[in-house]
């Protein structure tokens, strides 16, 4: 059997066909895209303008005409939405991690779990005086970056976060607080 030499690739092959150039069909398509760039930029461009483009945010398809545009939302109203749904995942996440590192998800004084419910407690007090100055979401990053010491936080849930505020201010330490997650009753 005679052997030939691919035009592309240069490697050796028994033809199937007569008058083949090329050792398989994908060093024939290879060789047209690299000789043909325009064409084959239109034929792509052609292609993904027949495949559906959807929103982000509601999975809507977007029109033809705006997709050349890099626009990948249907409208500012899922674009604002999908952004303040992210922004949000990622501060629960972050505040997750920074209560993980102040010894997990769960209240140190009474053991709720309740992730809406928990806070991070100012040990030594000062909370009220970092929420007027803005430190919200602020505080969460404070001690994530080690602008404020691990040691002077911990997590408790609202109700504990309270009673100890009350109990520094009033110096009462005889106050216990007791919850139950029951059915509502």
């Amino acid at each position: 059997m005679e052997k030939y030499t691919c035009n592309f690739c240069g490697c050796e092959y028994g033809p199937t066909v007569v008058q083949q150039k090329y050792c398989s069909p994908k060093c024939n398509q290879k060789h047209w895209v690299k000789s043909n760039p325009q064409r084959d930029r239109e034929a792509k461009r052609r292609y993904r303008l027949k495949q559906p483009v959807l929103c982000r945010g509601c999975g809507s398809p977007i029109p033809t005409e705006l997709r050349g545009m890099g626009i990948t939302y249907c409208s500012d109203e899922c674009r604002k939405k999908s952004r303040k749904d992210s922004s949000r995942q990622y501060r629960i996440n972050r505040r997750l991690l920074v209560m993980g590192r102040l010894g997990g998800a769960i209240c140190v004084y009474c053991g709720c779990n309740e992730f809406g419910a928990l806070e991070i407690n100012h040990k030594n007090g000062g909370g009220s005086r970092d929420y007027r100055d803005g430190a919200g979401p602020k505080l969460v990053n404070d001690i994530y970056y080690g602008r404020k010491k691990e040691s002077d936080f911990n997590v408790a849930c609202r109700v504990c976060n309270a009673w100890h505020y009350i109990s520094k201010k009033l110096n009462v330490d005889n106050w216990k607080v007791l919850w139950t997650l029951g059915d509502g009753q």
